[in-house]
C-alpha cells in the first residue's frame, strides 16, 4: 500500500510539473501574439477589446510608411550621390559650416565647458547632408581660444572637402539596399535622371493597378485602396519635393520564391494576420495560463520533499550534486536558452520571408521556453528538497565541502593539538606555563629572523609581512593575557559577593573553568542550606496554622456555652461575674488565635488582600475616636489632625484598619504618662500617609 501511495504521489507531481510547463508555454505564446499585435497597430490598453482592430487598415500600422520613406530617400540619395558636386557644394557653404561649429563652441564656453555634439545639417537636393564636428580626430574644445577653434573648424571642413565618398553623410540613410519587393520608378526632373527597378515591359502608368501602390507626381500623392491614408500622419519629404516623380508598388509574388529579410509583403501579411486577433482575449488567456502555471508550480514546490516514515526526506539523484554547482549549471543553461530565444526573434523569425520557415522557428522558440521553465522548476524542487533534508542547504554546497575539509578541519586539528600541548593540569601547572612561554619566544624569534632575512635579501614584501605577523602575534598574546586577568578578576569578585561569575564559561581557559566549577559547587551547597531553612520555616508556619485551627474548635464551643449561660436565669452575682470573666477571656483568646493565624498567613505569603479606593482620613478618624477613652484612662491625650481634607488610598480596608489599631495600641502602651500622642493623615509624593508621633516612656 505504501508503494502504491508513493507511486500515486509521484505521478501527481509529474502531472503538475508538465501542466505548469504547458501553461507557461501557452502564456508566452499569447503574450507574443499580443506584443506582435501591438507592434503592428500600436493599440493602447483601453483598446483591448473584441472590436479594437475591426476598423484598422494598413494606414494604422507602424513603420510601413516609414519604410517607404527610407527606401525612397535612399533611392534619391543614390541618384544625387556625386562626389564632385557634393564637394563643390561644401566649398560653397564653408562659412555656414564654420559658423555652425563656432556657435556650438561659444555655447560650450558659456555653459562652463560642457561639450555639445555639433552637427551642421545642409539641404542638398532635398536630402539632408549631415556634417558632424566630431567625425574626425580634430576636436574643438571649450578651452581653445577663438582663433584656435576657428582654425580647427576650417580644418574639419577641409577634411570633408577631401573625402572621396559621401555615402554616410546623408542624415539617417547609409544607402543600404532598397527592400527587394519594392518596385519603383523615380525621376529627378531637375537633373533629368531616372532610377528604376521596373521589369521590362512594365509601364509606370499601370502602377496603381497593383494592390499595394502609390505615386507622387508634381507633389500630388495618389494611393491604391489598400494604402489609402497611409502617408497622412506625417508630411514626408519625398511627397512634398516636386522635383521628383515617384511610381512605386509592392511586388506580391517576390517573397513566394525568395527568402529575403525585411520585406514589405511580409510586414503587410503580418499586419493582416494581427488584425484577426482579439487583444482582450489574448490578455485573458495569457493571464489565465500564467496563473495556472504558477499554481501548479507552487503546488509542486509545496509537496516536494515530503518526509517518509523514518522522518527523512527522499532525495533524487540530482539532489546529490552540490547546490552551488547545480545553480551555476542551471543558470548557464537558462541564460543560454534565453539568449537563443532572443537571437531567433532578432535575427530569425522577423527576417524570414518563408511562412513555413517562420512557423517552424516559432515552434522551436516555444520548445525553448518550455525547456527554460522546466529547468527552473527542476532546480527549485531540488533546492527545496535540499533545504528540507537533513543535509540542509549549506551542507550541500561545494563551498561548504571545501571550507570544511580543506580549511576548517586542518586548522581545528592543529588548534586541538596546540591546546593539548599547553592545556592546564591542576596537579602540574608549571609544565603548560613553561610550554606557553617557550612557544611565545620561539614564534617571536622565527618571525623576527624571517623579517631580517627578507630585509637582508632586499625583499620588502616578505619583511613587511613578517613584521605585520610579529605585531599581530604579540597583540593577540597580550589580548589573551588581559582577557585571562579580567575573567579571573570577575570570578574573584563573584566569590567575594557570593554571586554567579559574569563570564562566558565556554570561552574560559581550562584553569578558570575549574575555578568556576568550584564556586558553583559552593553556591549549590549554600542554596541547598537556604532551601532547607525555608522548608523548616514553612513547616513551622504550617504547625502554627494547624494548631491554631485545632484550638479554635473547642474555643468556639466554650464561647457558645458562655453565651447560653448568659441567657439562663442565674441570680448569684458571683456566678454572673465569673460568666463575664469567661466571656472576656474567651473573646480575647479568640482574637489572639485569629491574630496568630493571620500572622502565619502573612509569613507564608498566602494572605488574600481585597484593595479598594477608601478614605484614609475617615478610617484613621474612626480608629482614633474609638481609642480616645483608652488613651484617657492611661493618662494620655490623643490628638488627631487629619480632618483637614479627604485623603484616599487604594488598600484593603480591614487590614489597614487593623494596622492602624496596632499602631495606636503600641502608642498607648509605650508612650510617657501625661504626654500627647499626635495622629495625622496627609498626602506626599503620590503616597497617602498615616502618621503617629509620641514620646516614649523609656529612653530609646
Amino acid at each position: 500500500m505504501a508503494t502504491k501511495s508513493r507511486n500515486t504521489n509521484f505521478f501527481i507531481k509529474a502531472i503538475c510539473i508538465i501542466l505548469s510547463v504547458v501553461f507557461m508555454t501557452g502564456a508566452f505564446h499569447f503574450v507574443y501574439q499580443l506584443v506582435d499585435t501591438v507592434q503592428y497597430y500600436d493599440i493602447s490598453i483601453e483598446d483591448f477589446d473584441s472590436g479594437s482592430l475591426k476598423n484598422k487598415t494598413l494606414a494604422d500600422t507602424n513603420y510601413l510608411a516609414t519604410y517607404f520613406n527610407e527606401d525612397i530617400l535612399t533611392i534619391k540619395a543614390e541618384m544625387i550621390n556625386e562626389p564632385e558636386k557634393i564637394r563643390e557644394f561644401i566649398k560653397q557653404n564653408r562659412k555656414k559650416i564654420v559658423d555652425c561649429y563656432m556657435q556650438s563652441y561659444r555655447e560650450s564656453k558659456e555653459n562652463e565647458g560642457e561639450i555639445y555634439d555639433c552637427i551642421c545639417e545642409l539641404d542638398y537636393s532635398g536630402i539632408t547632408l549631415s556634417l558632424p564636428a566630431y567625425l574626425y580626430d580634430i576636436q574643438i574644445n571649450p578651452d581653445d581660444s577663438g582663433k584656435e577653434a576657428e582654425e580647427k573648424a576650417n580644418a574639419i571642413v577641409d577634411r570633408y572637402i577631401s573625402r572621396k565618398d559621401y555615402t554616410d553623410l546623408f542624415n539617417g540613410y547609409n544607402l543600404g539596399e532598397v527592400r527587394p519587393d519594392l518596385k519603383y520608378y523615380v525621376t529627378d526632373k531637375k537633373e533629368k535622371k531616372t532610377a528604376t527597378s521596373f521589369e521590362k515591359g512594365v509601364k509606370k502608368e499601370d502602377t496603381l493597378n497593383n494592390n499595394y501602390a502609390f505615386t507622387v507626381v508634381d507633389g500630388k500623392l495618389t494611393c491604391s485602396p489598400e494604402f489609402e491614408g497611409l502617408f497622412t500622419e506625417r508630411n514626408y519629404d519625398f511627397i512634398t519635393d516636386k522635383n521628383y516623380d515617384i511610381y512605386a508598388y509592392v511586388d506580391e509574388s517576390f517573397g513566394e520564391s525568395v527568402s529575403v529579410s525585411n520585406q514589405y509583403i511580409s510586414y503587410i501579411n503580418g499586419a493582416k494576420e494581427a488584425k484577426k486577433r482579439n487583444p482582450k482575449m489574448l490578455v485573458l488567456c495569457a493571464g489565465a495560463a500564467f496563473i495556472l502555471a504558477l499554481a501548479f508550480v507552487v503546488y509542486s514546490f509545496v509537496v516536494c520533499g515530503k518526509k517518509m516514515r523514518d522522518g527523512k526526506v527522499k532525495l533524487a539523484w540530482i539532489d546529490y550534486i552540490p547546490t552551488d554547482i547545480h545553480l551555476i549549471a542551471s543558470a548557464a543553461a537558462i541564460g543560454g536558452l534565453i539568449t537563443a530565444v532572443v537571437a531567433i526573434f532578432a535575427e530569425g523569425i522577423g527576417n524570414q520571408a518563408d511562412p513555413l520557415v517562420q512557423k517552424y522557428m516559432y515552434y522551436g522558440v516555444l520548445a525553448l521556453v518550455a525547456l527554460i521553465w522546466a529547468l527552473f522548476i527542476e532546480f527549485m524542487t531540488s533546492f527545496i528538497r535540499a533545504c528540507k533534508s537533513e543535509k540542509r542547504l549549506y551542507k550541500n554546497t561545494l563551498v561548504y565541502f571545501f571550507i570544511k575539509y580543506v580549511i576548517v578541519k586542518p586548522i581545528s586539528f592543529f588548534i586541538r593539538k596546540f591546546k593539548e600541548f599547553v592545556s592546564y593540569n591542576p596537579d602540574n601547572f608549571k609544565k603548560p606555563i613553561k610550554r606557553g612561554a617557550v612557544l611565545y619566544f620561539i614564534v617571536n624569534a622565527v618571525l623576527f629572523v624571517i623579517a631580517v632575512i627578507g630585509a637582508a635579501a632586499d625583499f620588502a614584501p616578505l619583511s613587511a609581512l613578517m613584521a605585520l605577523l610579529l605585531v599581530a602575534f604579540n597583540i593577540a598574546s597580550a589580548v589573551y593575557v588581559i582577557r585571562y586577568v579580567i575573567a579571573l578578576d570577575k570570578i574573584i569578585y563573584a566569590a567575594k559577593t557570593k554571586t554567579a561569575p559574569m563570564v562566558d564559561y565556554n570561552k574560559l581557559p581550562q584553569s578558570l573553568k575549574i575555578l568556576v566549577n568550584s564556586l558553583q559547587y559552593t553556591r549549590q551547597e549554600l542554596n541547598e542550606a537556604v532551601n532547607k531553612a525555608v522548608r523548616d520555616e514553612h513547616m513551622r508556619t504550617e504547625l502554627i496554622t494547624n494548631v491554631s485551627h485545632d484550638l479554635k474548635t473547642p474555643l468556639t464551643s466554650i464561647i457558645n456555652y458562655v453565651d447560653l449561660l448568659k441567657t439562663c436565669d442565674i441570680q448569684d452575682e458571683t456566678a454572673k461575674e465569673y460568666i463575664d470573666i469567661l466571656d472576656e477571656k474567651g473573646s480575647r483568646l479568640k482574637r489572639l488565635i485569629e491574630d496568630l493565624i493571620e500572622a502565619s498567613k502573612i509569613t507564608s505569603g498566602v494572605i488574600t488582600l481585597n484593595p479598594v479606593n477608601l478614605s484614609l482620613s475617615e478610617l484613621g478618624a474612626q480608629a482614633v475616636y474609638e481609642r480616645q477613652s483608652e488613651f484617657a484612662e492611661n493618662g494620655l491625650e490623643l490628638v488627631f489632625k487629619g480632618d483637614n481634607g479627604n485623603v484616599t488610598a487604594f488598600a484593603d480596608g480591614n487590614k489597614t484598619f487593623r494596622v492602624i489599631e496596632n499602631l495606636l495600641s503600641n502608642a498607648r502602651k509605650y508612650s510617657a504618662k501625661g504626654s500627647r500622642v499626635y495622629c495625622d493623615v496627609y498626602e506626599t509624593q503620590n503616597y497617602s500617609i498615616f502618621e503617629i508621633k509620641n514620646i516614649s516612656s523609656a529612653p530609646l
